[in-house]
């Protein structure tokens, strides 16, 4: 990749604070070599002349699925992260509940050793939980946090009791790592489908109240650990962020995460689509409430918001602020840009959205992780000597 100056852009840095209109960035041997205004570019460097265009951190996702091993055709770590390197993403975490589950260091390596062998951008491993994500032996965390992990979760699965998730937390909570649980209480869930005995992946009905109840055990399982962090996973109504809200006034070291589907769709606008996710759309007073629940500035909840749920845990991220010296870690764009997702564009696997054919504001113009290009559009790559 060639030497850039990205000309005339606006800086948004909410890790360090900072929102400059209007600014120069150049990057040089893979490194930010200067920010200000009217500069040169280096030479033989190529200026990329884009007003109206942002700078900001490289997102960060704290929860994805990379589905190996064990359910490649469902995912592939090649795919999953070129697609993250496409949408913005410097780095990703990936969930632990694959088959088998990572429930070992020995497992947790394995899986760690291949991901980093084909990986686009930097994956952060997530351990499960509990021994085979069965809610009841904790898993050595210690062992777990020396192989890797940078937290805990059996997503997908809550069968953990409160008396266990506290022995988690805090355990946990001693090694610097935070839990995050998928709020669904299963015994709401089994008792909602009666008929699908003890399969949770048969499990059609999927009502509210099994979130509130995960929701209200968690938090509860915080206070009596006193001490260690929780994370809500994939949160889908109202009164789960009513609760959140409370027990960040009670000082409790909670937070939350709600997904885009969950923001931008209620159930009305997918109803006889056959378009699924778990947990299930809501109702539009449901997607109003997370709203007015999340972080006001979107770009925080994509940089700065998840580097301080992982705590310690993030010191090996490299999503840091856009410094001069450092590595270029960070992703450029263009909110007034639009495009349609179709075959073309698409690089995941996962191919469950609603939004085939429509236009999509914003576009992501290239993603630099650790100093290198992890993605490049089309519509700059020839510019910048890549085709």
């Amino acid at each position: 990749m060639k030497d850039l100056l990205l000309r005339d852009v606006r800086l948004i840095d909410p890790i360090a604070k900072v929102d400059r209109q209007s600014c120069d960035v150049v990057i040089s041997n893979g490194l930010v070599v200067e920010i200000g205004e009217g500069l040169s570019p280096p030479p033989g460097g190529v200026v990329m002349d884009r007003p109206g265009t942002v700078v900001a951190p490289a997102f960060l996702d704290l929860h994805c699925h990379l589905r190996e091993p064990g359910q490649a055709w469902k995912e592939r770590i090649v795919s999953a992260t070129a697609a993250a390197a496409a949408g913005g993403f410097g780095a990703v975490c990936a969930m632990a509940n694959l088959q088998p589950p990572l429930d070992t260091p020995q497992r947790l390596r394995r899986c760690e050793s291949k991901t980093r062998a084909l990986a686009r951008v930097p994956v952060f491993q997530f351990a499960a939980a509990t021994a085979d994500l069965a809610g009841q032996k904790v898993v050595d965390v210690e062992s777990m946090v020396r192989a890797g992990a940078v937290g805990f979760s059996d997503d997908g699965r809550n069968c953990c009791d409160q008396a266990t998730l506290t022995q988690l937390i805090a355990k946990a909570g001693s090694a610097s790592r935070m839990v995050a649980i998928h709020p669904e209480d299963e015994r709401v869930l089994a008792a909602a489908n009666p008929d699908s005995e003890d399969d949770p992946s048969a499990w059609f009905m999927r009502p509210a109240e099994a979130e509130v109840a995960a929701v209200e055990t968690a938090i509860g399982a915080l206070r009596a650990a006193t001490l260690g962090s929780l994370h809500l996973q994939h949160l889908s109504t109202a009164r789960s962020a009513e609760l959140l809200r409370q027990a960040k006034r009670d000082g409790l070291r909670v937070t939350a995460e709600v997904t885009p589907h969950h923001l931008m769709l209620s159930a009305a606008d997918t109803a006889g689509t056959g378009l699924t996710c778990n947990p299930p759309l809501r109702g539009e007073e449901d997607r109003i409430a997370l709203w007015e629940a999340h972080l006001p500035r979107l770009l925080e909840a994509l940089t700065a918001g998840p580097l301080a749920v992982l705590g310690q845990a993030a010191e090996g991220l490299p999503t840091r602020e856009i410094a001069v010296g450092q590595p270029a870690h960070l992703t450029w764009f263009d909110p007034a840009r639009s495009w349609s997702p179709d075959t073309t564009s698409w690089l995941s696997l996962g191919a469950n959205t609603p939004y085939w054919g429509q236009r999509l504001r914003g576009v992501v113009l290239g993603t630099f992780v650790r100093g290198r290009s992890a993605y490049l559009s089309r519509s700059v790559a020839p510019e910048i000597g890549i085709v």
